[in-house]
């Protein structure tokens, strides 16, 4: 089943390149509307799509099914799309520098988080595309977001009310008023909706911005939520 709906992708998005269109086609976005029904939105939550030939055109490819999947969210205060995984060598010479660069800026694994907490509507769905396989390394870590929160909230009701209450975060990579930093909470849920928006590195930074002091109870709560 998995190999079929990767290769009927796989094939459209050829097809498309063949017939030098630049947009998705009604058969790739029926693909892909079965990809999310029949997986991402049945407690799966990802998909690998294996198969896809790495050619000239695979980052076309990939863009295409990016497009596929609805409204791209910008990146960062340039306004672009699409970003390249890759080490920002200017800024890791300099110490200083470093320790504000985003994930994608370096050669460093990063803390478990969410994609896009700095935005205001974070991705529902991420979309990475591996362009060449590095010689080590390469890990990646999924986590279960919602089985945390049932845990969390049928376990330990202090944990769950101090991630629902307000963090400061720091809008990296943006240029926003205030600091660039906002305030939102870790957990939040409404109308049968559950959103969770973390990234402890860019929590941290945002309170060192604004000399604060992070509060006892909500530094240990983001200690017991890493131990999840």
């Amino acid at each position: 089943m998995t190999n079929d709906i990767n290769n009927k992708i796989i094939n459209e998005l050829n097809s498309i390149l063949s017939n030098k269109s630049k947009l998705p086609s009604k058969n790739l976005i029926d693909n892909i509307t079965h990809l999310k029904s029949s997986y991402l939105h049945k407690k799966r939550y990802f998909h690998v799509l294996s198969g896809l030939e790495s050619d000239y055109k695979f980052i076309k490819k990939t863009k295409l099914l990016a497009d596929g999947f609805g409204k791209i969210v910008l990146q960062n205060k340039k306004k672009q799309k699409y970003v390249h995984v890759t080490p920002n060598i200017k800024s890791l010479q300099t110490s200083k520098n470093e320790r504000f660069l985003r994930y994608h800026e370096t050669n460093a694994g990063g803390d478990l988080h969410s994609d896009g907490p700095q935005l205001s509507t974070p991705p529902r769905y991420v979309f990475l595309a591996c362009i060449k396989n590095s010689a080590q390394g390469g890990d990646n870590i999924i986590v279960d977001c919602k089985r945390i929160y049932s845990d969390i909230k049928k376990n330990e009701r202090a944990l769950l009310n101090a991630l629902c209450s307000n963090y400061f975060i720091e809008r990296r990579g943006f240029n926003f008023s205030n600091q660039n930093i906002f305030s939102k909470p870790i957990f939040s849920y409404k109308d049968n909706n559950l959103k969770f928006r973390y990234l402890r590195t860019y929590i941290e930074a945002a309170y060192e911005k604004k000399n604060i002091s992070m509060p006892d109870d909500k530094r240990d709560a983001l200690d017991k939520l890493d131990l999840y």
